[in-house]
């Protein structure tokens, strides 16, 4: 329901769509109250597993100490639903980079916030684990799985850790 001071925003309902690619049905208006409360239900943790996910967005980003980062956000499919998780790569995290690349398939000429962009609308595979800080919990990628080409199309091996 609609109070007095509140406006309306628009909802994505499959957020794996890229903002203007959107298809018929995607998007759905809300009260500013509703959709903080659907937001904020959708970004609860989920189960540790592996799981598909989708690269929606790159962004570059300062982290909390000043340094320099590219912040990637996943889409994890989760049964029915789904997540959204932010992987930060910054100079401490470089050992991620070549494993993050494998997962979708791509190489990283340098690890430039371009050879990022390129992996936007690619998918691939993970193993998720809860962490804890600072009195929150939030899933992050504990491993990447290689994605290997065959003639039909890529499949994972999940028995390579990249």
């Amino acid at each position: 329901s609609i109070k007095r001071d509140d406006y309306l925003e628009v909802h994505h309902m499959n957020r794996a769509y890229r903002r203007g690619h959107e298809v018929d049905g995607d998007l759905k208006l809300l009260c500013s109250s509703c959709h903080r409360k659907l937001h904020s239900e959708d970004t609860k943790t989920f189960p540790e597993g592996k799981y598909d996910f989708q690269i929606d967005n790159v962004e570059q980003r300062i982290t909390s100490t000043g340094d320099p980062s590219i912040v990637v956000s996943l889409v994890v499919y989760v049964n029915d639903k789904t997540f959204r998780v932010n992987e930060w790569f910054t100079s401490k995290t470089t050992f991620k980079i070549a494993p993050f690349f494998n997962s979708v398939g791509c190489k990283a000429s340098n690890g430039s916030v371009e050879d990022f962009e390129k992996t936007i609308g690619k998918r691939g595979r993970a193993e998720f684990v809860i962490r804890r800080s600072g009195g929150r919990e939030y899933n992050n990628v504990n491993r990447w799985f290689y994605k290997t080409y065959t003639d039909d199309d890529f499949y994972y091996d999940p028995f390579k850790e990249v």
